[in-house]
Protein backbone atom coordinates (compact mmCIF):
# COMPACT_ATOMS: atom_id res chain seq x y z
CA UNK A 1 0.00 0.00 0.00
CA UNK A 2 2.15 2.87 -1.27
CA UNK A 3 1.52 6.07 -3.19
CA UNK A 4 3.76 7.32 -6.01
CA UNK A 5 2.60 10.89 -5.21
CA UNK A 6 4.67 10.70 -2.00
CA UNK A 7 7.78 9.83 -3.94
CA UNK A 8 7.33 12.70 -6.40
CA UNK A 9 7.06 15.16 -3.50
CA UNK A 10 10.15 13.69 -1.87
CA UNK A 11 12.28 14.05 -5.01
CA UNK A 12 11.02 17.58 -5.69
CA UNK A 13 11.53 18.65 -2.09
CA UNK A 14 15.02 17.18 -1.82
CA UNK A 15 16.29 18.79 -5.04
CA UNK A 16 14.85 22.26 -4.47
CA UNK A 17 14.97 22.71 -0.69
CA UNK A 18 18.61 23.81 -0.53
CA UNK A 19 18.07 26.56 -3.09
CA UNK A 20 14.80 27.70 -1.55
CA UNK A 21 15.99 27.80 2.07
CA UNK A 22 18.37 30.69 1.42
CA UNK A 23 15.62 32.62 -0.37
CA UNK A 24 13.23 32.03 2.54
CA UNK A 25 15.78 33.36 5.01
CA UNK A 26 16.54 36.47 2.94
CA UNK A 27 12.92 37.37 2.22
CA UNK A 28 11.53 36.47 5.63
CA UNK A 29 12.70 34.56 8.67
CA UNK A 30 14.79 31.43 9.09
CA UNK A 31 14.57 28.24 7.04
CA UNK A 32 16.09 24.82 7.55
CA UNK A 33 16.32 21.38 6.02
CA UNK A 34 15.84 18.52 8.45
CA UNK A 35 16.88 14.98 7.63
CA UNK A 36 16.91 11.89 9.76
CA UNK A 37 16.91 8.13 9.86
CA UNK A 38 15.87 5.45 12.29
CA UNK A 39 16.30 1.73 12.59
CA UNK A 40 14.11 -0.82 14.32
CA UNK A 41 15.00 -4.47 14.87
CA UNK A 42 11.35 -5.25 14.04
CA UNK A 43 10.49 -2.88 11.18
CA UNK A 44 13.84 -2.08 9.59
CA UNK A 45 14.98 1.32 8.39
CA UNK A 46 13.08 4.59 8.05
CA UNK A 47 14.26 7.82 6.42
CA UNK A 48 12.92 11.33 6.95
CA UNK A 49 13.34 14.61 5.09
CA UNK A 50 11.67 17.91 5.92
CA UNK A 51 11.72 21.57 5.05
CA UNK A 52 10.78 24.25 7.57
CA UNK A 53 10.49 28.00 7.17
CA UNK A 54 9.66 30.65 9.77
CA UNK A 55 8.07 33.90 8.55
CA UNK A 56 7.80 32.45 5.04
CA UNK A 57 8.70 35.10 2.44
CA UNK A 58 7.96 37.80 5.02
CA UNK A 59 4.32 36.74 5.29
CA UNK A 60 4.43 35.93 9.00
CA UNK A 61 3.49 32.31 8.20
CA UNK A 62 5.49 29.36 9.53
CA UNK A 63 5.56 26.28 7.31
CA UNK A 64 6.64 22.65 7.80
CA UNK A 65 6.72 19.88 5.17
CA UNK A 66 7.91 16.39 6.06
CA UNK A 67 8.10 12.99 4.39
CA UNK A 68 8.94 9.61 5.93
CA UNK A 69 9.51 6.36 4.07
CA UNK A 70 10.80 2.94 4.97
CA UNK A 71 10.20 -0.77 4.87
CA UNK A 72 7.02 -0.35 6.95
CA UNK A 73 5.39 2.28 4.70
CA UNK A 74 5.37 6.04 4.27
CA UNK A 75 3.78 9.26 5.50
CA UNK A 76 3.55 12.87 4.35
CA UNK A 77 2.64 15.86 6.52
CA UNK A 78 2.34 19.60 5.97
CA UNK A 79 1.64 22.31 8.56
CA UNK A 80 1.26 26.05 8.28
CA UNK A 81 0.60 28.44 11.16
CA UNK A 82 0.35 32.13 11.91
CA UNK A 83 1.19 33.44 15.38
CA UNK A 84 0.21 36.83 16.77
CA UNK A 85 2.24 37.99 19.80
CA UNK A 86 0.72 40.55 22.18
CA UNK A 87 3.32 40.65 24.96
CA UNK A 88 2.02 41.45 28.44
CA UNK A 89 -1.79 41.64 28.65
CA UNK A 90 -4.52 41.05 31.20
CA UNK A 91 -4.22 37.34 30.32
CA UNK A 92 -0.57 37.21 31.38
CA UNK A 93 2.95 37.45 29.97
CA UNK A 94 3.87 36.41 26.43
CA UNK A 95 0.24 36.37 25.34
CA UNK A 96 -0.28 34.89 21.88
CA UNK A 97 -2.90 33.72 19.42
CA UNK A 98 -2.16 31.09 16.79
CA UNK A 99 -4.05 29.68 13.82
CA UNK A 100 -2.85 26.33 12.45
CA UNK A 101 -3.69 24.15 9.45
CA UNK A 102 -2.33 20.61 9.16
CA UNK A 103 -2.66 17.77 6.68
CA UNK A 104 -1.24 14.28 7.09
CA UNK A 105 -1.55 11.05 5.15
CA UNK A 106 0.04 7.78 6.25
CA UNK A 107 0.16 4.22 4.98
CA UNK A 108 2.04 1.93 7.37
CA UNK A 109 1.89 -1.86 7.24
CA UNK A 110 1.80 -1.90 11.04
CA UNK A 111 -1.46 0.08 11.15
CA UNK A 112 -3.22 -2.13 8.55
CA UNK A 113 -4.96 0.76 6.79
CA UNK A 114 -4.32 4.09 5.09
CA UNK A 115 -5.22 7.19 7.10
CA UNK A 116 -5.79 10.73 5.84
CA UNK A 117 -6.25 13.54 8.37
CA UNK A 118 -6.88 17.28 8.06
CA UNK A 119 -6.86 19.61 11.09
CA UNK A 120 -7.54 23.27 11.79
CA UNK A 121 -7.25 25.01 15.15
CA UNK A 122 -7.24 28.44 16.77
CA UNK A 123 -5.33 28.72 20.04
CA UNK A 124 -4.87 31.48 22.63
CA UNK A 125 -2.36 31.24 25.47
CA UNK A 126 -0.22 33.08 27.99
CA UNK A 127 2.20 32.59 30.87
CA UNK A 128 1.83 33.90 34.40
CA UNK A 129 4.62 35.62 36.33
CA UNK A 130 5.21 32.38 38.26
CA UNK A 131 5.90 30.43 35.05
CA UNK A 132 2.52 28.72 34.81
CA UNK A 133 1.40 28.28 31.16
CA UNK A 134 -2.14 27.87 29.88
CA UNK A 135 -3.86 27.66 26.50
CA UNK A 136 -7.37 27.38 25.15
CA UNK A 137 -8.19 26.16 21.66
CA UNK A 138 -10.95 25.40 19.20
CA UNK A 139 -10.33 22.52 16.82
CA UNK A 140 -11.73 20.81 13.74
CA UNK A 141 -10.47 17.44 12.49
CA UNK A 142 -11.48 15.29 9.52
CA UNK A 143 -10.34 11.68 9.10
CA UNK A 144 -10.67 9.16 6.30
CA UNK A 145 -9.70 5.47 6.63
CA UNK A 146 -9.51 3.05 3.69
CA UNK A 147 -7.14 0.75 1.74
CA UNK A 148 -7.18 -1.99 4.37
CA UNK A 149 -4.48 -4.65 4.38
CA UNK A 150 -5.29 -8.34 3.95
CA UNK A 151 -4.57 -9.12 7.62
CA UNK A 152 -6.81 -6.41 9.08
CA UNK A 153 -9.18 -7.23 11.93
CA UNK A 154 -12.92 -6.95 11.25
CA UNK A 155 -13.02 -4.64 14.29
CA UNK A 156 -10.71 -2.20 12.45
CA UNK A 157 -11.98 -2.66 8.89
CA UNK A 158 -14.62 0.04 9.28
CA UNK A 159 -14.22 2.70 6.57
CA UNK A 160 -14.38 6.36 7.58
CA UNK A 161 -15.20 8.87 4.86
CA UNK A 162 -14.44 12.43 5.97
CA UNK A 163 -15.58 11.78 9.56
CA UNK A 164 -15.19 14.88 11.71
CA UNK A 165 -14.48 15.81 15.32
CA UNK A 166 -15.15 19.42 16.35
CA UNK A 167 -14.66 20.87 19.79
CA UNK A 168 -12.52 22.73 22.28
CA UNK A 169 -9.53 22.04 24.49
CA UNK A 170 -7.58 23.42 27.43
CA UNK A 171 -3.86 22.96 28.12
CA UNK A 172 -1.96 23.67 31.34
CA UNK A 173 1.76 23.46 32.05
CA UNK A 174 4.65 24.44 34.29
CA UNK A 175 8.40 23.94 33.77
CA UNK A 176 11.65 24.82 35.49
CA UNK A 177 13.88 23.49 32.70
CA UNK A 178 16.24 26.16 31.34
CA UNK A 179 18.28 23.92 29.02
CA UNK A 180 17.81 20.94 26.71
CA UNK A 181 19.65 17.65 26.36
CA UNK A 182 19.91 14.42 28.35
CA UNK A 183 21.90 15.99 31.22
CA UNK A 184 19.52 18.96 31.71
CA UNK A 185 17.82 19.14 35.10
CA UNK A 186 14.43 20.48 36.13
CA UNK A 187 10.76 19.69 36.54
CA UNK A 188 7.99 19.81 33.95
CA UNK A 189 4.29 18.98 34.23
CA UNK A 190 1.56 19.44 31.64
CA UNK A 191 -2.04 18.44 31.14
CA UNK A 192 -4.58 18.59 28.35
CA UNK A 193 -8.34 18.21 28.19
CA UNK A 194 -10.37 18.09 24.97
CA UNK A 195 -14.08 17.78 24.25
CA UNK A 196 -15.43 16.78 20.82
CA UNK A 197 -18.99 18.06 20.59
CA UNK A 198 -22.12 17.30 18.58
CA UNK A 199 -20.91 19.79 15.96
CA UNK A 200 -18.90 16.88 14.48
CA UNK A 201 -19.60 13.24 13.63
CA UNK A 202 -17.69 11.84 16.62
CA UNK A 203 -18.29 12.86 20.24
CA UNK A 204 -15.76 12.14 22.97
CA UNK A 205 -13.94 13.61 25.95
CA UNK A 206 -10.22 13.06 26.56
CA UNK A 207 -7.71 13.98 29.25
CA UNK A 208 -3.96 13.51 29.49
CA UNK A 209 -1.30 14.39 32.05
CA UNK A 210 2.49 14.05 31.88
CA UNK A 211 5.34 14.88 34.25
CA UNK A 212 9.13 14.77 34.06
CA UNK A 213 11.74 15.31 36.78
CA UNK A 214 15.49 15.29 36.11
CA UNK A 215 17.57 15.52 39.29
CA UNK A 216 21.30 16.11 39.50
CA UNK A 217 23.19 13.57 41.65
CA UNK A 218 26.76 13.39 42.96
CA UNK A 219 29.56 12.40 40.54
CA UNK A 220 27.81 14.18 37.68
CA UNK A 221 24.92 11.72 37.43
CA UNK A 222 21.38 12.66 36.41
CA UNK A 223 18.32 10.68 37.49
CA UNK A 224 15.55 11.17 34.91
CA UNK A 225 11.99 10.14 35.78
CA UNK A 226 8.87 10.59 33.70
CA UNK A 227 5.29 9.38 33.62
CA UNK A 228 2.25 9.94 31.41
CA UNK A 229 -1.38 8.82 31.52
CA UNK A 230 -4.45 9.45 29.42
CA UNK A 231 -8.07 8.45 28.89
CA UNK A 232 -10.75 8.99 26.25
CA UNK A 233 -14.48 8.24 26.51
CA UNK A 234 -17.26 8.35 23.94
CA UNK A 235 -20.14 10.72 24.63
CA UNK A 236 -23.89 10.48 23.98
CA UNK A 237 -23.71 6.81 23.01
CA UNK A 238 -20.73 7.12 20.65
CA UNK A 239 -17.99 4.52 20.70
CA UNK A 240 -14.41 5.75 20.43
CA UNK A 241 -13.14 5.34 16.86
CA UNK A 242 -9.79 3.68 16.19
CA UNK A 243 -8.46 7.04 14.90
CA UNK A 244 -9.08 8.62 18.32
CA UNK A 245 -7.71 5.82 20.52
CA UNK A 246 -4.25 5.80 22.08
CA UNK A 247 -1.35 3.71 20.79
CA UNK A 248 1.92 3.31 22.67
CA UNK A 249 5.29 1.62 22.26
CA UNK A 250 8.69 2.97 21.21
CA UNK A 251 9.72 5.55 22.35
CA UNK A 252 7.82 4.54 25.50
CA UNK A 253 8.04 1.89 26.75
CA UNK A 254 11.26 0.96 24.97
CA UNK A 255 11.61 -2.67 23.97
CA UNK A 256 8.14 -2.70 22.37
CA UNK A 257 7.36 -1.43 18.88
CA UNK A 258 4.96 1.47 18.46
CA UNK A 259 1.47 -0.14 18.25
CA UNK A 260 3.20 -3.31 19.47
CA UNK A 261 1.32 -3.71 22.75
CA UNK A 262 -2.23 -3.41 24.02
CA UNK A 263 -5.48 -4.90 22.70
CA UNK A 264 -4.78 -6.88 19.54
CA UNK A 265 -6.76 -9.12 17.18
CA UNK A 266 -4.34 -11.92 16.30
CA UNK A 267 -4.79 -15.15 14.39
CA UNK A 268 -1.56 -16.89 13.41
CA UNK A 269 -0.89 -16.44 9.69
CA UNK A 270 -4.03 -14.48 8.83
CA UNK A 271 -4.90 -11.52 11.11
CA UNK A 272 -2.65 -9.21 13.13
CA UNK A 273 -4.09 -5.78 13.97
CA UNK A 274 -3.33 -3.40 16.82
CA UNK A 275 -6.65 -1.97 18.02
CA UNK A 276 -5.35 0.72 20.39
CA UNK A 277 -7.03 1.49 23.68
CA UNK A 278 -9.07 4.09 25.52
CA UNK A 279 -6.68 4.30 28.48
CA UNK A 280 -2.90 4.24 28.81
CA UNK A 281 -0.10 4.82 31.27
CA UNK A 282 3.69 4.89 30.78
CA UNK A 283 6.61 5.53 33.12
CA UNK A 284 10.38 5.48 33.00
CA UNK A 285 13.33 5.85 35.35
CA UNK A 286 16.76 6.38 33.84
CA UNK A 287 20.21 6.95 35.32
CA UNK A 288 22.37 9.03 32.98
CA UNK A 289 26.16 9.27 33.09
CA UNK A 290 28.29 11.85 31.33
CA UNK A 291 31.37 10.54 29.51
CA UNK A 292 34.79 12.17 28.95
CA UNK A 293 33.32 13.34 25.64
CA UNK A 294 30.81 16.06 26.71
CA UNK A 295 28.63 15.30 23.68
CA UNK A 296 28.06 11.65 24.64
CA UNK A 297 25.85 10.38 27.47
CA UNK A 298 25.14 6.77 28.42
CA UNK A 299 22.20 5.59 30.53
CA UNK A 300 20.51 2.57 32.05
CA UNK A 301 16.72 2.54 32.19
CA UNK A 302 13.63 0.68 33.35
CA UNK A 303 10.37 1.39 31.49
CA UNK A 304 6.77 0.37 32.03
CA UNK A 305 3.53 0.87 30.14
CA UNK A 306 -0.02 -0.38 29.75
CA UNK A 307 -2.78 0.20 27.18
CA UNK A 308 -6.28 -1.10 27.73
CA UNK A 309 -10.04 -0.57 27.33
CA UNK A 310 -12.20 -0.92 24.20
CA UNK A 311 -15.88 -0.13 23.67
CA UNK A 312 -16.31 -3.19 21.44
CA UNK A 313 -14.51 -6.47 22.19
CA UNK A 314 -16.69 -9.05 20.39
CA UNK A 315 -16.58 -9.87 16.69
CA UNK A 316 -12.82 -10.09 16.28
CA UNK A 317 -11.25 -12.71 14.03
CA UNK A 318 -9.79 -14.29 17.18
CA UNK A 319 -13.09 -14.07 19.05
CA UNK A 320 -13.47 -11.81 22.08
CA UNK A 321 -10.58 -9.35 22.39
CA UNK A 322 -8.67 -9.22 25.68
CA UNK A 323 -8.66 -5.51 26.52
CA UNK A 324 -7.73 -5.88 30.18
CA UNK A 325 -5.04 -3.94 32.00
CA UNK A 326 -1.61 -5.60 31.79
CA UNK A 327 1.58 -3.73 32.70
CA UNK A 328 4.52 -4.35 30.36
CA UNK A 329 8.04 -3.70 31.64
CA UNK A 330 11.50 -3.54 30.11
CA UNK A 331 15.10 -2.70 31.01
CA UNK A 332 18.00 -1.60 28.87
CA UNK A 333 20.75 0.81 27.92
CA UNK A 334 20.68 4.07 25.94
CA UNK A 335 23.38 6.12 24.28
CA UNK A 336 22.88 9.81 23.42
CA UNK A 337 25.23 11.66 21.07
CA UNK A 338 24.65 15.39 20.68
CA UNK A 339 26.48 15.85 17.37
CA UNK A 340 27.05 19.07 15.46
CA UNK A 341 24.13 18.15 13.18
CA UNK A 342 21.63 16.78 15.67
CA UNK A 343 20.91 14.19 18.35
CA UNK A 344 21.54 10.46 17.92
CA UNK A 345 19.85 8.05 20.32
CA UNK A 346 20.52 4.31 20.45
CA UNK A 347 18.33 2.07 22.64
CA UNK A 348 18.97 -1.59 23.47
CA UNK A 349 16.05 -2.98 25.49
CA UNK A 350 14.88 -6.31 26.88
CA UNK A 351 11.15 -6.75 27.57
CA UNK A 352 10.49 -8.39 30.95
CA UNK A 353 6.72 -8.54 31.42
CA UNK A 354 4.98 -9.10 28.09
CA UNK A 355 2.26 -11.02 26.26
CA UNK A 356 2.73 -13.54 23.47
CA UNK A 357 1.18 -11.28 20.81
CA UNK A 358 3.30 -8.22 21.71
CA UNK A 359 5.72 -6.99 19.06
CA UNK A 360 9.19 -6.56 20.53
CA UNK A 361 11.71 -3.99 19.34
CA UNK A 362 14.95 -4.73 21.14
CA UNK A 363 17.15 -2.33 19.16
CA UNK A 364 16.17 1.13 17.93
CA UNK A 365 18.30 3.94 16.53
CA UNK A 366 17.20 7.50 15.82
CA UNK A 367 19.23 10.21 14.09
CA UNK A 368 18.00 13.75 13.45
CA UNK A 369 19.99 16.35 11.56
CA UNK A 370 19.24 20.00 10.76
CA UNK A 371 21.01 22.23 8.25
Amino acid sequence: MTHSFFRMLLVAGATSALAHSAAFAQAGGEAAIETGASYSSLRGGLAFIGVSADDLLGSGLDFRLGYQAGEDGEALSATTSKTFSFGSTALGEDTFARATLNARTSDWSSQAYALETYRASVEVGAETLSGFRYTGRLFWQQDSVDDFSDDVSPLAAIPLDASTAVGLGVGLGYSTFTAQGPMATGFDVRGNFALATSAGDREWASSEIAAQYNAGLPMGLVLAMQAEAGKIEGRNGDSVSIVDRAFIGNPMPRGFAYTGLGPRDFVEGSVDTALGGNEFVTSSIELRVATPNPDITVAGFADAGALWGLDEVTGGASGTIDDSYFLRTSVGLSLYWDSAFGLLQLNIAKPIDKRDTDQEERVSLNLNFQF
